[in-house]
């Protein structure tokens, strides 16, 4: 949510959420490094990855609960790494 400049919360506005990625990639875009040192361009591509995982979290609406509610409690994650799936049972609840 910090990242990109939005709210925590279930709903974020898809808008939002467009104007911080477009601000984000303007500064750290793997291609604006295309001619620096290695290390440089290193640096990039994580950012940049990291900046395309909260961007996939920020726009499935499970995963955005799952971290929303990980935030405001301070658990762990209920969803499952490999799947990136709920159980039954919690959905169930």
């Amino acid at each position: 949510f910090e990242l990109f400049g939005v709210e925590p919360g279930l709903d974020v506005e898809a808008d939002a959420v467009d104007a911080g990625l477009r601000r984000l990639q303007l500064r750290l875009h793997p291609d604006r490094f295309a001619t620096a040192p290695a290390d440089q361009r290193a640096l990039a591509e994580a950012a940049s990855a990291r900046v395309n995982d909260a961007l996939g979290v920020l726009r499935d609406p499970l995963r955005r609960a799952d971290y929303a509610l990980a935030l405001a409690t301070g658990e762990t994650s209920v969803l499952d790494d490999e799947t990136r799936t709920a159980s039954p049972t919690l959905l169930m609840e």
